[in-house]
């Protein structure tokens, strides 16, 4: 790669890179930012499990979709892209 004044930087590779909140490896797989989705969302449950003692099914129904649906939900057609 050059700049403006013609000098060569040559470019380092990476084997993890975040891009948009998105964890990728230089072979361009998902797992890693899959993984830290599931354990994000199973973090998340552990704290509304130990928060509430009483679940009524509208309440878990909601909670559920506010807090841990999005994590799970973010960048889908990134890494999930099979359509």
């Amino acid at each position: 790669m050059q700049d403006i004044n013609g000098i060569s930087y040559p470019l380092q590779a990476v084997e993890l890179e975040k891009d948009l909140g998105v964890w990728m490896d230089n072979k361009l797989t998902f797992s890693d930012y899959v993984e830290h989705a599931v354990s994000k969302a199973y973090q998340i449950l552990g704290l509304i499990g130990r928060t509430f003692t009483y679940f009524a099914i509208p309440l878990l129904k909601q909670l559920y979709t506010i807090m841990v649906r999005p994590h799970l939900e973010y960048s889908n057609a990134v890494w999930y892209s099979r359509f």
